[in-house]
């Protein structure tokens, strides 16, 4: 079956065996300008979510946040429906970082809500930190606060992956902040909503990166290790998991674990929930457990090098 939309199916896509230019437009034409930039741009973050992530849902009609003990409570208002997630926020103390606030803040993508490194609290930095998994089963179930809101359905169309679901957690963290900032007495003047940065390591570090293409409230954007669907590319693999993997480009399993490089057929077959129902079409069935070119991306129409240069 093939699929209908916006942009080509995958099957018939033709093979680009380089990193595609990210200066050049889907229809040929090169970027010739700033405006043309700002344009080519935008076609980048849409090419990603139609092809890989799926769509993130337009900003949701309310968030608020309150504190629970320890937790901060964050809960999403939208289409009728309410869910809520729990993270931790913790600031600098005046005394040791050397300043008042207010203070930029890290939304911290985590496998549980942690109290801040010492390290970011005496640099004068916030951290709010939240559980991935309470904003999106690391599985294939789509459960959590984002498919409670947006169910899973692919037969409407609402196929987003979980690394989609955890950069909107990252969003509405940020919504956290400012509706703290300007809603509780307790942090008036202590958090700057203009210096927000998205941090995550390994499959959060995916989702970081995804946060900072699609919410440019993040003025920096920290995918610490997130590898293959995330800052590298699925064109080339790595050579450091040797022997174990074998190069140039072989895809070579020890007891059907990755080794690390995550070519594209890995995280298809293994991470298969991270993303839509569209980018297993990049494979097909002849090739989808053994590998021929470089990491199976040859047919995508972008790669990871650009998420970057859109971050840019």
């Amino acid at each position: 079956l093939r699929r209908k939309g916006r942009y080509p199916d995958p099957y018939d896509l033709p093979a680009v065996n380089h990193l595609p230019d990210p200066f050049t437009f889907m229809n040929g034409k090169r970027v010739g300008s700033e405006s043309d930039w700002e344009l080519r741009s935008e076609e980048i973050k849409e090419l990603v979510q139609y092809y890989e992530y799926g769509y993130m849902p337009e900003p949701p009609a309310s968030v608020t946040a309150q504190n629970e003990g320890q937790d901060l409570v964050i809960t999403v208002g939208d289409k009728g429906r309410t869910a809520s997630f729990k993270g931790r926020l913790t600031l600098p103390d005046p005394d040791k970082c050397g300043r008042p606030g207010p203070y930029p803040v890290i939304v911290s993508i985590d496998f549980w809500a942690m109290p801040a490194n010492d390290i970011y609290l005496n640099a004068g930095y916030g951290v709010l930190s939240f559980t991935y998994s309470g904003v999106g089963s690391d599985n294939n179930e789509h459960t959590g606060a984002f498919y409670s809101l947006y169910p899973y359905d692919v037969t409407k169309g609402n196929d987003a992956g979980t690394l989609l679901a955890w950069a909107w957690g990252a969003s509405r963290a940020a919504d956290a902040l400012y509706y703290l900032s300007g809603n509780d007495p307790e942090y008036k003047g202590k958090i700057d909503t203009d210096k927000l940065v998205v941090a995550g390591f390994s499959r959060c570090g995916k989702a970081a990166l995804l946060a900072g293409l699609l919410d440019e409230r993040f003025g920096v954007v920290n995918p610490g290790a997130s590898g293959s669907g995330g800052a590298a590319v699925y064109r080339y693999e790595s050579f450091g998991n040797t022997p174990a993997r074998t190069a140039p480009f072989g895809n070579h399993y020890i007891w059907g674990r990755s080794t690390g490089c995550e070519v594209l057929g890995d995280r298809i077959r293994h991470q298969g929930h991270n993303h839509n129902e569209m980018l297993p079409r990049f494979l097909n069935p002849g090739r989808y457990y053994k590998t021929s070119t470089f990491g199976y991306g040859e047919r995508l129409p972008y790669d990871h090098h650009e998420i970057i240069a859109a971050i840019a």
